[in-house]
């Protein structure tokens, strides 16, 4: 192998590595519903790499076992189902109005 096939070859293993993070980051992101910069900074400690099998391909089941666990930590502690509290609210102004309106109070 000549130098300049080595450079090549190191070019290309250069070049590679820097579009597996984004493809792995990309990946991570819509996996784990993580935003952008939370993403990047988790890639900051991780090698893209290991996202890899042996041939050098990128490995989908890696990553998404890696998106479930970033998934399961990034899970707020209190989700609020929009639809019950909207619900709620409505059942308190229908309270608030039988209140001030006197309805469903026993007739003396």
């Amino acid at each position: 192998m000549t130098d300049a096939d080595e450079a090549r070859r190191e070019g290309e293993k250069a070049g590679a590595n820097r579009y597996l993070r984004d493809i792995v980051a990309a990946k991570v992101e819509h996996l784990s519903g993580r935003s952008t910069d939370q993403v990047e900074v988790l890639m900051q400690h991780v090698d893209p790499g290991s996202f890899t099998d042996e041939v050098g391909d990128v490995d989908v089941a890696k990553i998404e076992a890696f998106a479930a666990g970033v998934r399961g930590a990034a899970a707020p502690a209190h989700v609020v189902d929009p639809v019950a509290e909207a619900l709620g609210r409505v059942s308190k102004r229908e309270q608030t109005r039988d209140r001030l309106t006197g309805k469903g109070q026993a007739d003396d």
